[in-house]
C-alpha cells in the first residue's frame, strides 16, 4: 500500500528526452515537444450524430489539448505539460460584451480582476502533476507539479474540491509524506532547498533543509511511519537520513549510481527499499546502521518498488511489463504476474495484503490476486501512462498521468472513475466570437468543446481530428479549418489539414504532405509550409497555389505570425532580424532587426503595420522586453518592460490601443501603446497563462491557462 510510509518517486525524472522546439497552433510556436517518434498515430474517432454542434455567430474558439501526446520525455524550461496557443477567429460584427454570472464554488473563486472561469479548476494543477501522497486518515490528497506551476495543493478526497494551495513558487516538486497526525508535509524538489517542511493546516513553511553540497536534489522523500525518520533519495547517487524533528541530515549511504531514484519504507520503519532510473538492481537497506542487506535482481530495469502491510513481501514492478513479489527474509521471487503490454510504472499493496495493483504503459491498471497469482480485473484505459498512489483505508486510488496536469480519483471497489476526477484534457487555444460573445468552443487533442461564456458551463462536444495543433474560422462563420500533425519517423511528419462543417460536422480533406511545420492564417485562407534548409511557402488552402518567400538553409523552428486579417505573414531568422510580406503577391515589405539576438514570440497589430517581439529567455538579454516596431520604417518605437519570465504570448487589440502580453512568470500584462504604461495585470497563482485574445469591444481579455480551461479577465476598468 502506498501511504505516507511508502512514496513513488517518479523513476521519468531521468527519462530526459530530446526536446526540438514544434510549433503548437497559430499564435504560440517553438515550445520545444517530447521527441517527436512518441507521437502515436492514431485513426480520428467516430463522431456520433448527437454531437454536431451548431456554431451560429457569436462563437468563440477556445482550443486544448492534452500534454500527454508529445511522449514519454519529460519537459524542459520551455516545454508545457499543457502546451497552449491563441488564434482569434473573425466571425462577425463587434458588439457590446453580454455581462458574466459566475457560478463557481468557493474553492473555484477568481483571482482578482478575472470574471469568469471556462472549465473547473477541481484536481488540476497548472503543470504536469509530479506527485501524490494520501493523509493518514484517506480524507485528503496532496499533490505536488511542474514548474509552471510549482505549488502543493491539498483537495478533499470527498468532494473533489481544493482546501489549501501552497504559492511557494518552489519549481518542480518531485514527492510529498504526510506525518503521521497529518498536521505536517514534507516536500522535495524545488530550487535552492530541496527539503520543506510544511504546517499542512495553515500552509506555513516550518523548516528548509538543503543538501551538501548544495548543486545535489532531491528525487524522493519517505517519512517513516512513526515519522521520526526522513529519507531522502538524491541527484548525488546517494541516500541520506533526516532528523524531522531538527532539520539535520543525520546519515548518507549508498554512494551507487542506482543508489536513490526511488524508495518506500518498511511497515515497521526499520528497513527501506531503493531503486535507480536505469538500474535492475533493488536494494535492501537497514535504517539504524545504513547497511545495505541484500538485493533483489528484476531482470529488466526496476521502476517501483513498495513492502506489503506485513513487510514479509517487496512487490516490484520493471521495464519488461512483469509484476514480481520477492521475500524479504530470503531474497528469492515468490510470483511473477504477467499481463502488462509495456513497462509498469507504479504498484501497490491493498491494506490486507491480498490483493495488489498495477500500472503500466499500456494506459492500464490491474489488481491481482497475490496468492492465486492471476488477474482479477483492469481499469479503463485511461489515455496515458498511469502512476498510482493508493488511499490508506484501500478504497480510493488517485491516478497522474504523465504530462497531465488533472488527477483522475477511482473507486477500487468497482473500478470505475468517479465523477470528482480532474479532467485530463487542457486548453491551448482561444479565439472568441466579437458579435455578441457568448459562446467559446474549446478544442482538446480531439474534441471540440462549446462553452457557454457568461456562465461558464459547457453546452456540446463533437470529435475532430487526433494531435490537434492548429485551427482557423472562415471568414463566413461556417467552417472550421484544423491542421494535425503525426511523426512518420524522428525526423519526418505528415501534416494534414481539414475543413469541417460546423452545421453538419462533415469534413474534407484540405491538405496532406511531410512537412516539418506549418500556420494556417486567422481566415483559413492560407496555410505558411516549411522545414529545414527548405524555402517558406504561401499556399492558399483552396486553390492549392503556392508562393515561395523566404528561400534558403531557414531552420524548421522558424517563429512566424499571420497578421489579423491574414493578409500579411512575418517570420523571425534565427538571427534576430523580422521579415514580413504580403500574402496576395509575396512581395516583401519589411526587413529589420528586432533589436533581439534571438525572437521567441511575433504578434501583429490589427492593421498590419505594427510587429510585436519578445526575446528567447535563455539568452538572457530580453529580460522580458517587448519591442514595438513599425514595419514602414524599421524602427524601433517602443520597449516595453515588466516581465520577469519569457513571454508566451502577444495580442493586440482591435483599437490597436492595446497590447497583452503572457509570460512564465504567471502574469498577464496590458499596454497602453501611446504612453507604453502598464495599466493592468492578472495573475492566478499556480498557473501560466500561454495564450491571449481580446473580445471585439476590447473589454475583455481570455487567456488560456497551462493547467486546462481559461479566464476572463474585465479590462474596462481603471
Amino acid at each position: 500500500m502506498i501511504t505516507r510510509m511508502s512514496l513513488m518517486c517518479p523513476a521519468q525524472l531521468n527519462d530526459i528526452s530530446a526536446t526540438p522546439e514544434t510549433w503548437f497552433g497559430l499564435c504560440l510556436e517553438h515550445l520545444p515537444e517530447i521527441a517527436a517518434n512518441s507521437e502515436n498515430a492514431s485513426a480520428r474517432p467516430d463522431r456520433e450524430a448527437d454531437r454536431t454542434p451548431r456554431v451560429s455567430r457569436g462563437n468563440a474558439l477556445l482550443v486544448s489539448t492534452a500534454p500527454g501526446a508529445y511522449g514519454d520525455g519529460m519537459l524542459n524550461h520551455h516545454a508545457l505539460a499543457t502546451p497552449l496557443v491563441m488564434a482569434l477567429a473573425a466571425l462577425g460584427a463587434a458588439a457590446d460584451t453580454p455581462p458574466l454570472q459566475p457560478n463557481l464554488a468557493p474553492s473555484e473563486s477568481l483571482p482578482a480582476g478575472a470574471v469568469q472561469r471556462l472549465g473547473e479548476s477541481r484536481l488540476r494543477h497548472g503543470d504536469e502533476v509530479r506527485c501524490l501522497a494520501f493523509s493518514p486518515d484517506s480524507k485528503t490528497l496532496a499533490t505536488g507539479s511542474g514548474h509552471l506551476d510549482g505549488t502543493i495543493r491539498l483537495w478533499d478526497v470527498a468532494t473533489g474540491r481544493e482546501r489549501m494551495r501552497i504559492p511557494s513558487q518552489l519549481g518542480t516538486v518531485t514527492s510529498l509524506a504526510f506525518s503521521p497526525d497529518a498536521r505536517v508535509l514534507y516536500s522535495a524538489g524545488g530550487r535552492n532547498f530541496p527539503l520543506r517542511i510544511w504546517d499542512a493546516t495553515t500552509g506555513k513553511m516550518l523548516r528548509q533543509m538543503a543538501l551538501d553540497p548544495q548543486w545535489a536534489k532531491v528525487y524522493c522523500a519517505v517519512l517513516s511511519p512513526d515519522g521520526k525518520k526522513l529519507i531522502t533519495g538524491n541527484t548525488n547517487s546517494t541516500i541520506s537520513a533526516w532528523d524531522p524533528a531538527t532539520g539535520n541530515e543525520t546519515a548518507r549511504f549508498g554512494d551507487r549510481e542506482d543508489a536513490g531514484v526511488g524508495l518506500s519504507f518498511s511497515p515497521d520503519g526499520s528497513m527501506v527499499v531503493s531503486w535507480g532510473t536505469y538500474s535492475r538492481i533493488v536494494r535492501l537497506w537497514n535504517v539504524a546502521d545504513a547497511v545495505e542487506i541484500r538485493t533483489l535482481d528484476v531482470a529488466d530495469v526496476s521502476t517501483h518498488a513498495v513492502f506489503s502491510p506485513s513487510g514479509s513481501l517487496i512487490v516490484t514492478g520493471g521495464l519488461d511489463g512483469v509484476v514480481r513479489t520477492w521475500s524479504v527474509p530470503k531474497g528469492d521471487t515468490v510470483a511473477q504476474y504477467s499481463g502488462h503490454s509495456g513497462k509498469v510504472s507504479s504498484v501497490a499493496f491493498a491494506p490486507d495484503g491480498k490483493t495488489l495493483l498495477s500500472a503500466g504503459e499500456d494506459e492500464t491498471i490491474r489488481i491481482w490476486d497475490v496468492a492465486a497469482g492471476k488477474e482479477l480485473r483492469q481499469f479503463d484505459k485511461l489515455g496515458g501512462v498511469p502512476h498510482i498512489v493508493l488511499s490508506p483505508d484501500g478504497k480510493t486510488l488517485a491516478v497522474r498521468i504523465e504530462h497531465r496536469s488533472a488527477i483522475e480519483l477511482w473507486d477500487v471497489e468497482s473500478g470505475r472513475r468517479l465523477e470528482r476526477s480532474g479532467d485530463t484534457l487542457s486548453t491551448w487555444s482561444v479565439a472568441i466570437a466579437p458579435d455578441d460573445g457568448t459562446q467559446v468552443a474549446a478544442a482538446e487533442l480531439s474534441r471540440v468543446r462549446i462553452w457557454n461564456v457568461p456562465t461558464g458551463e459547457m453546452i456540446r462536444t463533437f470529435d475532430t481530428d487526433s494531435n490537434l495543433r492548429g485551427i482557423a474560422m472562415s471568414p463566413d462563420h461556417t467552417t472550421l479549418f484544423t491542421r494535425s500533425r503525426r511523426a512518420l519517423s524522428v525526423r519526418e511528419f505528415e501534416m494534414t489539414v481539414r475543413a469541417w462543417d460546423l452545421n453538419t460536422g462533415a469534413d474534407r480533406l484540405v491538405y496532406r504532405g511531410t512537412d516539418a511545420q506549418a500556420r494556417i492564417a486567422p481566415d483559413g485562407s492560407t496555410l505558411a509550409l516549411w522545414e529545414q534548409a527548405k524555402p517558406v511557402r504561401l499556399r492558399n488552402i483552396e486553390t492549392g497555389n503556392e508562393i515561395r518567400v523566404a528561400e534558403g538553409a531557414l531552420s524548421r523552428n522558424l517563429v512566424t505570425a499571420f497578421s489579423p486579417r491574414s493578409d500579411r505573414f512575418a517570420m523571425a531568422t534565427p538571427q534576430g532580424e523580422v521579415l514580413a510580406w504580403e500574402v496576395a503577391d509575396g512581395n516583401g515589405i519589411a526587413r529589420t532587426q528586432s533589436g533581439f539576438k534571438r525572437v521567441r514570440r511575433l504578434g501583429f497589430s490589427q492593421n498590419g503595420e505594427l510587429m510585436a517581439c519578445a526575446a528567447a529567455w535563455k539568452n538572457n538579454e530580453g529580460d522580458g522586453a517587448i519591442h514595438l516596431l513599425e514595419l514602414a520604417s524599421g524602427q524601433r518605437i517602443r520597449t516595453l518592460e515588466g516581465h520577469t519570465g519569457e513571454v508566451t504570448h502577444l495580442a493586440f487589440s482591435r483599437s490597436g490601443r492595446l497590447l497583452a502580453s503572457a509570460s512564465l512568470d504567471q502574469t498577464v500584462r496590458v499596454w497602453n501603446l501611446a504612453t507604453g504604461s502598464e495599466i493592468h495585470q492578472f495573475r492566478e497563482v499556480g498557473s501560466t497563462p500561454m495564450c491571449l485574445v481580446f473580445s471585439a469591444d476590447g473589454k475583455r481579455l481570455i487567456s488560456g491557462m497551462s493547467g486546462g480551461g481559461g479566464l476572463v479577465w474585465d479590462i474596462s476598468r481603471k
